[in-house]
């Protein structure tokens, strides 16, 4: 987990650093005056070399190789520690959570990770991230299925129209019903995707009680949050929510 973390966490970095501009005064999230904002954006920088560290000492110690950077494993807390406060600087700076939901997955992933290399109690850390994750799938499906215009497709077909996502083209045209042989049938496969959404929302959780029941999970898991990346350009999702699949991985284990 920690190496799945410290990787979405590294990619995540290096598009801070792609729009550090939009830190500058007069940019999107504009700041109080220049210092700051060299300040603000040089510590961007100190966070790729935190990542770079976590992910060289987790990935020595993970295949067990033998060499200097092992005797590192006592400054992983202090680096983790480092990144939560980074990104509570970039909480502050924005003023806002810019990843949303998948801002504060990660926030408590790397929460998580901190108290495993602190406390020592391994378990009860990734219960928590595993019930984390699967919560936010069921909780999620129920909200969609307690709202009709989900069970219905329209609100789909709002997100496919949203100027602000980068949806295919071809996808954005189709999802107005212009190229649809007639607005019914449109609209009816709008309503079956938006119930296939729904569907595997809500049971993603119960998969784990299957045997082998982790591995459809994973599989549709994935799917889902591919598809979400293709079609929405929700690229952080994928990597937030696959950093804490080894805990429900740990979970279904524990399970079974």
């Amino acid at each position: 987990m920690e190496i799945a973390l410290a990787f979405a966490l590294l990619l995540q970095s290096f598009e801070y650093l792609g729009m550090k501009n939009e830190f500058r005064v007069g940019g999107t999230w504009a700041g109080p005056d220049v210092i700051l904002n060299q300040l603000f954006n040089f510590h961007l920088y100190l966070r790729l070399l935190l990542l770079v560290f976590i992910l060289t000492v987790a990935i020595a110690r993970f295949f067990q190789l033998d060499f200097e950077v092992y005797s590192f494993l006592s400054l992983l807390p202090m680096a983790w520690l480092g990144m939560l406060a980074s990104q509570l600087i970039i909480v502050i700076r924005t003023n806002a959570l810019p990843s949303g939901g998948a801002e504060g997955l990660l926030f408590w992933l790397q929460l998580m990770v901190l108290w495993i290399h602190t406390t020592g109690h391994q378990t009860s850390a990734l219960v928590f991230v595993s019930i984390l994750i699967l919560s936010s799938y069921a909780i999620a499906g129920l909200r969609k299925l307690a709202k009709a215009d989900w069970r219905n497709g329209q609100a789909l077909r709002g997100y496919l129209q949203k100027s602000w996502y980068r949806i295919p083209p071809y996808i954005r045209v189709r999802s107005d019903g212009s190229h649809a042989p007639s607005p019914s049938s449109n609209g009816s496969l709008l309503k079956i995707i938006s119930l296939a959404i729904i569907l595997t929302q809500v049971a993603l959780p119960l998969f784990l009680f299957l045997p082998n029941g982790f591995w459809i999970f994973l599989v549709l898991a994935l799917v889902f949050h591919i598809a979400n990346f293709w079609i929405f350009s929700l690229n952080r999702f994928v990597w937030a929510w696959v950093a804490g699949f080894p805990a429900v991985y740990f979970l279904y284990l524990q399970i079974h």
